[in-house]
């Protein structure tokens, strides 16, 4: 097996072992693959510092998360690969908002969304899930028409790929927002 193959399959078991709850063997899993990696495997190491980021993200650890995302960003930067570059933007758009740096936020989920929408090889999930969040984001600090803006071009994005549960959602807010 290559130590590509065995880099991919370290981070794809510490990935599962960490959506089931197991933190401590998902870390060692992702320092598996990190110890097998070359300084210049920019991709692998985005995603390693992705998970590193998860892990400290799932205990409220939000300044180290800040840390690895901002570590796994660059990585990402190195690499080339848009939506790796966007998806690591949005997901520290996330973090300064749950730190209350509020323009940082911003600036990052704008920045995350333009990328997607530039990128035709942007998954449509990837691009609602910063929608919405960026969304989240304007209503809590009481920009309601750039809020309600966000949702709408996240319900025209679920009707264009027929997801129903996300038109639902969407319309709901939308119906919230509307009525205060």
């Amino acid at each position: 097996m290559s130590r590509e193959s065995r880099i991919h399959d370290y981070l794809t078991k510490a990935w599962q072992l960490r959506s089931t709850g197991d933190a401590t063997s998902s870390k060692s899993t992702t320092d598996k693959a990190y110890e097998l990696c070359r300084s210049d495997d920019n991709e692998f190491l985005g995603r390693i510092f992705h998970i590193y980021r998860q892990l400290e993200a799932d205990t409220d650890n939000y300044d180290e998360a800040l840390a690895h995302n901002i570590q796994s960003l660059t990585y990402y930067k190195a690499s080339g690969n848009i939506d790796r570059i966007a998806h690591s933007m949005r997901h520290l758009a996330d973090l300064q908002a749950q730190l209350k740096n509020y323009k940082e936020a911003t600036k990052n989920y704008t920045s995350a969304i333009q990328l997607y929408e530039d990128n035709s090889n942007t998954c449509e999930k990837d691009l609602s899930n910063a929608l919405i969040s960026y969304a989240e984001l304007l209503d809590l600090i009481g920009k309601k028409k750039e809020t309600i803006n966000q949702w709408t071009k996240a319900l025209d994005l679920y009707q264009k790929i027929g997801f129903k549960e996300g038109m639902k959602l969407a319309e709901h807010k939308l119906t919230q927002l509307l009525k205060s």
